[in-house]
């Protein structure tokens, strides 16, 4: 991947997305909302519904990656403690949030 430029360069959608999902994992959701509408004042990156649809589409990829990779983690402790870390739950509580957010949107663009 490093060795073609235009694979290194990575969508800004997808690195705002990034910074925006760990907000909301946090709880921060509204601090998310801001930091959002504030780098739109500034560069513009959501011009439309697709554009919508691309970075919740970011959210969903980088929350599926957190929650796989705390899962994975997660595997020994399952089975000494029979139950899902507090800190892996919230990550697949925030992902079943976005799901709806992107189904959501999804109806609303076709």
């Amino acid at each position: 991947v490093e060795f073609n430029e235009h694979f290194r360069i990575n969508d800004v959608l997808s690195e705002m997305a990034f910074l925006a999902m760990d907000m909301e994992r946090y709880g921060y959701k509204s601090l998310s909302k801001f930091m959002m509408r504030e780098y739109q004042k500034i560069y513009p990156v959501i011009l439309n519904e697709q554009d919508e649809l691309l970075f919740l589409y970011f959210l969903l990829y980088r929350a599926n990656v957190r929650l796989k990779i705390g899962g994975l983690k997660a595997m020994d402790t399952l089975e000494k403690q029979r139950e899902l870390p507090d800190y892996d739950r919230k990550q697949l509580e925030l992902f079943i949030r976005l799901c709806g957010r992107y189904s959501s949107l999804i109806e609303r663009c076709t």
